[in-house]
């Protein structure tokens, strides 16, 4: 969890020394259509997105101006192992792969992605199926859970989320020290993580996104901001919030038990991203969401979501525990207990500022 900023910036000839990690010094285009490493040429070099990419002949520089989509690294330049938003890759650490080129942080890296790809790229969500029935009775499941969540006036006045995780004090681990993720509607997010002075964190206004590394910004590709994006898009309350726009689908699926309950599953699917709801069949609250997720091997899998310690906030009810499960297993750093939550709060300016 747009047009990519990459797609806006100019293709142009480097003016002036390049980091040496961003500077692609095979010939891309030989690399991908004839399986040949040469070498490109400093004088045949062209500025795409974050990366210089050098050519061994004219004519290799004139079909990457032409198809840069089918010749650029892949993830905006992430490390392949990791996912979209990990850090760069090292444009010296490549590997092909669908004839496409990815880039690695480490030789490791490369080694475990190379053995098994498939678990490692995110491919498109499914639309849900279903006849029209189905597709009726998932519907009113999911006007019965906004009812249950607040109802659908208030879900629709509904502008801005903030929720914030701070770690108990005196707790040793890698978890950050505080972590905030706003959501203002239709399309603008804002992540932070926090350890000590250090600040990590991820910006999305509509169509273009960047991440944080302390006051410094870098431009996402638009993989990575739709990846930054699907962190919202699977959250329940978004899901409902959601519910009332042209093109949402939600199919009713079957009935499963967790903790006690008996819960209703119903499909659902909005801008490219599929959300399973588990539905209390009597209350109506939403008490599982289940969707495509990387896990703590960054493998891409299930990841599934149960949620708990329902409380009022705003007009809406909401959950302050997460407890989350990777293709079943237990999953401690996706897992949250929340330490605020606000509902329509007032922001000030530099949550969504753009960066200069």
């Amino acid at each position: 969890m747009l047009v990519s900023l990459a797609l806006g910036l100019a293709l142009a000839l480097a003016v002036e020394d390049p980091p040496p990690n961003r500077i692609v010094d095979v010939d891309v285009v030989d690399l991908i259509d004839r399986g040949e490493t040469n070498a490109g040429l400093p004088s045949l070099q062209v500025k795409h997105f974050l990366f210089t990419y050098r050519f061994a002949s004219p004519d290799n520089r004139a079909k990457f101006l032409a198809s840069q989509a089918r010749y650029e690294v892949q993830l905006g330049g992430a490390c392949a192992r990791m996912g979209p938003l990990s850090g760069r890759g090292s444009s010296k650490i490549y590997a092909l792969h669908d004839g496409r080129l990815y880039l690695f942080a480490s030789e490791a890296c490369r080694s475990g992605f190379l053995k098994a790809p498939e678990k490692m790229l995110e491919r498109p969500d499914e639309r849900p199926k279903g006849d029209d029935a189905a597709r009726a009775e998932g519907m009113k499941w999911i006007a019965r859970a906004a009812e249950a969540h607040g109802g659908t006036e208030r879900l629709s006045r509904l502008k801005t989320l903030r929720w914030l995780v701070q770690k108990p004090e005196g707790l040793r681990s890698n978890d950050p020290d505080e972590s905030k993720l706003v959501v203002r509607f239709p399309y603008d997010l804002a992540h932070g993580q926090r350890w000590g002075k250090s600040s990590y964190g991820e910006l999305v206004l509509n169509q273009e996104g960047w991440f944080r590394t302390g006051e410094q910004s870098e431009p996402m590709a638009d993989v990575q901001r739709r990846a930054s994006w699907r962190r919202a898009q699977a959250l329940p309350i978004f899901v409902l919030r959601q519910s009332s726009r042209p093109g949402f689908v939600a199919v009713a699926g079957g009935e499963i038990e967790l903790r006690g309950r008996k819960l209703r599953e119903v499909h659902t699917f909005i801008d490219g991203c599929a959300v399973t709801l588990g539905i209390d069949e009597k209350s109506a609250r939403v008490w599982l969401a289940r969707t495509r997720g990387r896990g703590p091997t960054q493998t891409v899998g299930v990841l599934e979501v149960r949620y708990d310690d329902f409380r009022g906030v705003g007009g809406l009810v909401l959950p302050w525990h997460e407890e989350a499960l990777f293709d079943g297993q237990p999953f401690a750093a996706a897992s949250a207990r929340y330490t605020a939550i606000e509902v329509d709060p007032e922001l000030p300016p530099s949550v969504f500022a753009r960066p200069e």
